[in-house]
């Protein structure tokens, strides 16, 4: 079965490069520039996965995902802050980051970003 991937992302060049290698992995992915109507696309797309960054455009990825993760009928989507302000599980620790399921820091090794999302 395909794992459903949602890529959300408002720096172009990096939501294409991770769109183009997460399909090389055989995932399905929907990337997203905005967060604009995030709950719609979570409703229709049905992701595993939510690749998310945590300032996207005017949106607050942390707000977003505590959103997700109170919501009951979603609230067992998998969430991966997806951030150059994260680094490693120290920073990550961080009690603002509380919701998210882990991290994947930017600049990533696709290693680990796969390892991430299919553990």
């Amino acid at each position: 079965m395909i794992k459903k991937i949602m890529l959300v992302e408002d720096e172009a060049s990096v939501m294409e490069a991770t769109q183009i290698v997460l399909e090389m992995y055989d995932f399905e992915v929907l990337a997203l520039p905005d967060a604009e109507h995030i709950f719609e696309q979570i409703e229709t797309f049905k992701p595993d996965t939510i690749l998310m960054d945590f300032n996207i455009g005017l949106h607050n990825g942390r707000k977003i995902c505590d959103q997700i993760k109170a919501n009951p009928s979603i609230a067992g989507i998998k969430v991966l802050l997806f951030s150059a302000a994260v680094n490693d599980d120290n920073e990550f620790n961080n009690p603002i980051f509380s919701n998210f399921d882990n991290y994947v820091g930017k600049p990533y090794a696709i290693d680990e970003l796969i390892e991430k999302i299919t553990c």
